[in-house]
């Protein structure tokens, strides 16, 4: 709420063998607007389903605004779907919270490194997302976020 970070534990993690792709669970289990489009669709659920969670709160991070807001006309109320039309046009700046005092080039570039690593990770293909590890080395610096 309000953005205040909160750690928990839903009881969802499980393990899972190392030389396995997924795993068959009953039920699906999660907060609806950070679940992978594979949950709702019932396809096979790999650990890309969290590469698309961290992309949501990391999008919400950035822009100040929570991923749903019903409030809004039908064209914006998903931010998701407007994230990706703003970077599609090419106004990624106005996917920045404007709170965020960007005063540097380069805070601006870093900024702009974090949406696109958000929109890659949040997309519908869990094959198109990247590994955690890739994330990583994306917000490293590692790595070029095209």
């Amino acid at each position: 709420e309000n953005f205040k970070a909160k750690v928990s534990d839903f009881g969802m993690a499980r393990s899972v063998n190392r030389d396995k792709e997924s795993r068959v669970m009953t039920g699906m289990r999660g907060t609806p607007g950070y679940m992978a489009p594979e949950w709702l669709l019932d396809w096979g659920i790999t650990y890309k389903a969290d590469v698309f969670s961290y992309g949501m709160v990391l999008l919400e991070i950035m822009r100040g605004r929570k991923n749903m807001d019903h409030s809004l006309d039908s064209e914006n109320w998903y931010f998701p779907s407007v994230a990706f039309r703003k970077a599609r046009e090419g106004k990624m700046d106005e996917l920045i919270e404007s709170g965020l005092k960007l005063e540097r080039p380069q805070e601006m570039d870093e900024a702009n490194r974090l949406i696109k690593t958000a929109l890659w990770c949040i997309q519908s293909n869990s094959a198109l997302r990247p590994s955690m590890g890739t994330v990583v080395r994306f917000l490293e610096g590692d790595l070029e976020v095209v």
